[in-house]
């Protein structure tokens, strides 16, 4: 692979923090509406970094990023 080809990947809960707190209400409500999962429940995926496939994707179609899991 050639160095220029080398993409950085983060997980998801890295790219979350990274964020400013606007965005992070905004991906968390997204998600929360798309999954139908609780808010304490999103908290403690977001620690644990236990997603099932389907969050997954609908975190990665959210952010339109591909997250390293």
């Amino acid at each position: 692979m050639v160095k220029d080809e080398i993409v950085e990947k983060k997980t998801f809960k890295d790219y979350y923090q990274s964020l400013d707190e606007e965005r992070k209400k905004e991906i968390r409500n997204k998600f929360l509406e798309e999954s139908g999962i609780s808010y304490p429940t999103f908290y403690s995926k977001l620690n644990r970094e236990n997603y099932s496939l389907l969050e997954r994707k609908v975190l990665e179609t959210i952010c339109q990023m591909t997250f390293f899991w």
